[in-house]
């Protein structure tokens, strides 16, 4: 069913989204403990919310890109299966983006 061309595709697909959430737990937190924050604190939810509206929107956009390439790979002659794989790269995306938020809105509430 699967070739090794497949095979390295779906592993550097997965690693694409491994290395991707990395990156996005190094960033800085919008408030350290040892730094004090440069807007009010009543706008502190809203930048986690707006900084997570646009990390969320790189990662659906990369899914979607990485999806669609790896569709072009796996699935030559279906367009069902082309749209079955760019969605769940898509979905891939949306679902890294809604984690990372979720952290993020967690943090700034504990403190």
């Amino acid at each position: 069913f699967l070739n090794s061309t497949h095979a390295v595709c779906v592993c550097v697909y997965f690693s694409f989204f491994s290395v991707l959430s990395n990156l996005r737990t190094t960033n800085t937190p919008i408030m350290s403990q040892n730094q004090t924050p440069n807007y009010a604190s009543e706008e502190v939810v809203g930048k986690t919310i707006q900084n997570g509206i646009e990390r969320g929107t790189l990662s659906v956009s990369l899914g979607l890109v990485i999806g669609g390439l790896a569709s072009l790979v796996l699935a030559r002659n279906g367009s069902a299966a082309r749209k079955a794989i760019t969605g769940f790269g898509g979905g891939v995306g949306f679902g890294s983006a809604w984690t990372r938020i979720s952290l993020d809105l967690e943090d700034v509430l504990k403190k």
